[in-house]
């Protein structure tokens, strides 16, 4: 039952990050979450709203959770070396694409 709960929101989440709404995509992840705090898909993707609203820390910190709860999640690994990207800092970036490719290989 919690499973269907998780996945309305999440759906709902994604569709709200679509429709350029990245504020209630949040909420749903944040809902999500808060049901099943171990669904690691539901930090990464928040971390990716976090990302396209411009709240980097927010989102390396929802990637580092999404790793802590599933090592080698190659999809959190890209998302935080974006987020570092961005910050500025190539080398930390490089090493999550490192990462992830070595994950997917």
């Amino acid at each position: 039952m919690k499973f269907r709960w998780i996945e309305g929101f999440m759906v709902r989440a994604t569709a709200r990050q679509k429709k350029g709404n990245p504020r209630g995509a949040i909420e749903d992840f944040d809902r999500a979450i808060q049901i099943h705090g171990g669904y690691f898909r539901a930090f990464n993707n928040r971390a990716d709203a976090c990302l396209r609203k411009g709240e980097i820390d927010k989102a390396i910190a929802d990637c580092d959770a999404a790793l802590r709860l599933h090592p080698g999640y190659t999809v959190a690994l890209l998302t935080r070396g974006e987020c570092r990207e961005k910050k500025g800092d190539l080398d930390a970036a490089i090493k999550d694409y490192e990462l992830a490719c070595a994950c997917a290989t």
